[in-house]
């Protein structure tokens, strides 16, 4: 049972950060189903409804958010743990977090940024989120704005450029059909491209 609580526990925090079912899942190296069945046991275990399942994915509720912040320094101790672990039984790793299109953009690249040698792994995160540095969860961050917590340090990168594209196949086509722009409904829209197309085009789209 105490077994169980801890790794459900784990699987909170994880679930928690993510907000969606499939990421969360990933991370955790489990099905959706399994991540899913885990919850409810969580659930029944502490007798608490942690999670509203929306169509946008998982949200705490107010006795969730309760949980999270009672289990950050445990949050913090286990990726201590973790990190401990890994230098112990490996070589150190770097875990590095960004965007789809900026993971992409490395992945592209990943011969220039890792070498056999290096002592120690390049561990990419693929996530929209902003995950915290300052509880462990990663140790450099990619992101499109300046950090807002306290302590870390930061470097400016150069901007990324946004541009649209049109399939080769549009060329030439009528004109009402070259207007039209698909778009991200305004409440997944957390990417600056995504806001800069609502902002200028939400009406065409």
């Amino acid at each position: 049972m105490k077994v169980r609580l801890l790794d459900n526990l784990n699987a909170f925090l994880v679930l928690a950060a993510c907000g969606t079912l499939s990421e969360a899942a990933q991370r955790l190296s489990c099905s959706p189903a399994t991540l899913s069945r885990r919850m409810q046991q969580l659930e029944e275990d502490v007798g608490l409804k942690l999670f509203d399942r929306v169509q946008a994915g998982y949200v705490l509720t107010e006795d969730g958010h309760d949980v999270l912040e009672q289990l950050e320094p445990f949050q913090c101790a286990y990726a201590g743990f973790e990190q401990w672990l890994s230098a112990k039984s490996r070589r150190p790793q770097v875990r590095v977090s960004a965007g789809s299109w900026t993971m992409k953009f490395l992945s592209m690249h990943i011969g220039a940024l890792c070498k056999p040698e290096d002592g120690f792994e390049v561990v990419f995160i693929t996530s929209e989120d902003r995950l915290n540095i300052k509880k462990r969860e990663i140790d450099i961050g990619l992101r499109s704005s300046p950090p807002a917590e306290i302590g870390l340090a930061s470097k400016r990168l150069p901007p990324v450029e946004f541009a649209p594209y049109v399939a080769v196949g549009a060329v030439g086509a009528d004109e009402a059909v070259m207007e039209r722009w698909l778009g991200i409904a305004p409440e997944f829209a957390t990417t600056n491209s995504s806001r800069w197309l609502l902002e200028h085009h939400a009406v065409r789209w």
